[in-house]
Parts: C-alpha cells; sequence; structure tokens
C-alpha cells in the first residue's frame, strides 16, 4: 500500500511540476497546447501566432489539427483549466495527508 501511495504522488508531482505552466505568457501557454496534443512542433512564433516549425514527421491532419489550436486558442480559459488542474492536485494531495508545502520540502 506504502509503495502504491508513494508512486500515486509522484505521479501527481510530475504532473504538477512538469505539466501545470501557470507563469506562461500567451505563446508558450499556446505552444505547451499543441504539444499537449501530440503534435510534433519545435515551436511558434509571433503574437498572434504566425509561424508554426513542425517536425518533419507532423502529418497533414496534425498541422492543420495544430493551426486550429492557434486560432480557437483562448488563454484565460487555458489558465482557468489549469487552475482547476491544480485545486484538484492540491485535494488529492491532502486526501493522501500530503500538503503542497511539505512536497515542495521534499522536491
Amino acid at each position: 500500500m506504502r509503495v502504491f501511495r508513494v508512486f500515486h504522488v509522484i505521479s501527481i508531482v510530475l504532473f504538477v511540476f512538469l505539466g501545470v505552466a501557470f507563469g506562461m505568457d500567451d505563446i508558450s501557454l499556446c505552444d505547451q497546447v499543441i504539444k499537449d496534443a501530440g503534435i510534433p512542433i519545435d515551436g511558434i512564433s509571433g503574437w498572434p501566432v504566425e509561424r508554426i516549425d513542425f517536425k518533419p514527421e507532423a502529418t497533414r491532419a496534425q498541422r492543420d489539427q495544430a493551426w486550429q489550436i492557434v486560432r480557437s486558442f483562448d488563454a484565460e480559459a487555458e489558465r482557468k483549466k489549469i487552475s482547476d488542474e491544480k485545486t484538484a492536485i492540491e485535494q488529492k494531495l491532502s486526501s493522501l495527508g500530503i500538503t503542497v508545502e511539505e512536497l515542495r520540502k521534499i522536491l
């Protein structure tokens, strides 16, 4: 049981510290949303976005999907989603008897 708990906490930590980007500017956040969709890109440039640098393996469908993400991107909605995810993670940690402060000390 303890091993499972430790594994579960580690997976939450990785999500919090690697997957949640509260301090990102709009372009960085949009870039991350495209990458999180599994679209192989090196990055984006310009704001509003003028160029997406795709990796060679990006398919036509992935390229179209990336541009659709850019056209419909709402930075405030993304930040709200991140805030909601952060709250859910904090609640999960609390249910495991771990505070965010304790977790930060460990890391």
